[in-house]
């Protein structure tokens, strides 16, 4: 739960660090927007406002001049206070030197004491706070012959303060155009650094994904082939599951059960071996009895006796057969290791075949078989018991007079061989059950060997031991076709010529 919960932390905390940033930068290119456009609009706004005024500037001081009425020179100042504050306000909102400079000449141009100087005394450039004594000035106008500047000489200072403004003007669409131009670009490489941020941390999040699924999932899937490899009764491999305590804890837990499991199973090979043993060792004594009154040993017996006598004989061997199987399977269960030998695959075929001669003449059975001169280095015991175990299942679905087909081909990686029937088949749904132990088939017995329902038990054991693995074709209706395949390395004999044929049991029997 831990290792979930840290998986989930990890994975998302790129993620949520690339979408703070995205929203801290879209929350500062909000504001920032917000407060060019205040910007914009009050620069835009100040320095429409100047032109204007500075055209009413001209207005009054052309006023004074003609009409000689000094209440046009105290609108002019007053006016002037005015264009000064906006002036003022142009140059802290941009900042620039060129504009300062110009907004340093127009105010020098449109000073009411450089405009007015009979009416307003010179000064440093700010207008004086004191009212002006116009009484005074007009008693001295009265005395002294008018000297204001002539009209014309107005017209060509203003037509400079015009040309400022103008170029004050510039100045401000200048600085917009600058600000609109820089904010666009930071808009643009942020957004592109965003798109960084995100082409990395998006695979970045992906490979912590990855990661922390290996980390977890892994410890899952050893779980699972742990489970299945008990289930399948692999009893051998010890279970080690790394991951978080509690998977570590269920990993011990199987690993308890696996030994227990092989613990009973050692006690059931040891408990089989006891029985059988103990039950082939009166069997046997039953058998040689019962071959000694046949043969009529102890003295003559009648017909009806010999009748009896063989059919105990039959079924006693039936049942050795039965125990027999029981030492085999639980053989190939616990011996994992066999010593190998070279083996004769033809010569193996042909002994397997002579071992029920009996039974493929009264049945008038036909082995057909082909393969080549195959030698191979292997475990001569295991495949024997499948050779042997596949023929007894192939005569036992197999109808009087029908046809077995055994073909056995190798390379130098593989050997393969083919048991093939002409019974009832098998139904895909039976496929993988026909070789759980005692399971019988739905398909009728025709053949003389009444099975035990451990033979392809004991081929699949012993196949796994080879590891090699078999396959079944068939159909119901069409046979069965087991074929088995074994990665040995193979010895090929130094005649490779004609293929063989160990055995044909027509050729023994009347036609």
């Amino acid at each position: 739960m831990h290792q979930w919960a840290l998986a989930a932390v990890m994975t998302l905390l790129p993620l949520l660090v690339a979408i703070g940033y995205a929203i801290q930068f879209l929350e500062q290119q909000n504001q920032g927007q917000y407060r060019l456009v205040n910007t914009v609009i009050l620069v835009n706004q100040l320095s429409v406002k100047v032109a204007e005024e500075v055209q009413e500037l001209e207005r009054l001081a052309k006023q004074y001049v003609v009409l000689a009425d000094l209440r046009f020179a105290e609108l002019y100042r007053s006016k002037e206070r005015m264009v000064r504050g906006k002036l003022k306000k142009l140059e802290e909102a941009i900042g620039k030197p060129a504009l300062n400079q110009t907004v340093s000449m127009v105010l020098n141009l449109i000073d009411s004491s450089r405009v007015f100087p009979q009416v307003f005394p010179v000064t440093d450039g700010t207008p004086p706070a004191e009212p002006v004594d116009f009484d005074r000035v007009m008693q001295t106008r009265q005395e002294e012959p008018a000297r204001e500047q002539p009209l014309d000489q107005l017209e060509a200072v203003f037509d400079d303060v015009n040309k400022q403004v103008w170029a004050l003007a510039s100045l401000t669409k200048q600085f917009i155009d600058e600000s609109l131009k820089r904010a666009e670009k930071e808009y643009a490489d942020k957004r592109q650094y965003i798109w960084w941020i995100g082409s990395l941390i998006l695979p970045l999040s992906g490979l912590l994904i990855l990661l922390f699924s290996y980390r977890i999932s892994r410890p899952l899937k050893q779980l699972g082939l742990s489970i299945k490899s008990l289930g399948q009764g692999d009893l051998e491999q010890p279970i080690a599951i790394r991951g978080s305590q509690d998977l570590v804890a269920l990993g011990d837990r199987l690993e308890w059960m696996r030994l227990r499991l092989l613990s009973l199973e050692k006690q059931k090979s040891v408990f089989l071996r006891h029985v059988t043993h103990e039950l082939k060792t009166p069997l046997s004594s039953i058998i040689e009895a019962a071959s000694l009154l046949s043969d009529q040993v102890p003295g003559p017996i009648n017909a009806r006796q010999q009748h009896v006598l063989s059919i105990l004989a039959s079924n006693a061997d039936k049942l050795l057969d039965q125990i027999q199987q029981l030492l085999n399977y639980n053989t190939v269960r616990s011996e994992r290791t066999v010593a190998q030998s070279q083996v004769y695959i033809p010569a193996l075929i042909a002994r397997q075949l002579d071992r029920v001669s009996d039974l493929i003449e009264a049945s008038r059975i036909t082995f057909e078989c082909e393969g080549g001169n195959v030698t191979i280095v292997s475990e001569s015991a295991r495949i024997e018991m499948i050779l042997s175990n596949l023929i007894s299942n192939a005569i036992n679905y197999s109808g009087h007079g029908s046809t077995i087909f055994i073909v056995w081909q190798a390379d130098s990686k593989e050997l393969s061989i083919s048991v093939k029937d002409q019974g009832p088949g098998i139904s895909k749904a039976e496929q993988d059950m026909i070789f759980q132990p005692f399971y019988q088939g739905e398909a009728v017995h025709e053949g003389a060997i009444e099975g035990s329902g451990l033979g392809l038990s004991i081929v699949k054991e012993c196949v796994e031991a080879l590891h090699g693995r078999i396959v079944v074709d068939s159909e119901p209706g069409k046979g069965a076709n087991f074929i088995v395949y074994l990665p040995l390395g193979v010895e090929l004999a130094p005649e490779m010529g004609d293929s063989v044929s160990p055995y044909y049991p027509s050729q023994h029997s009347d036609s």
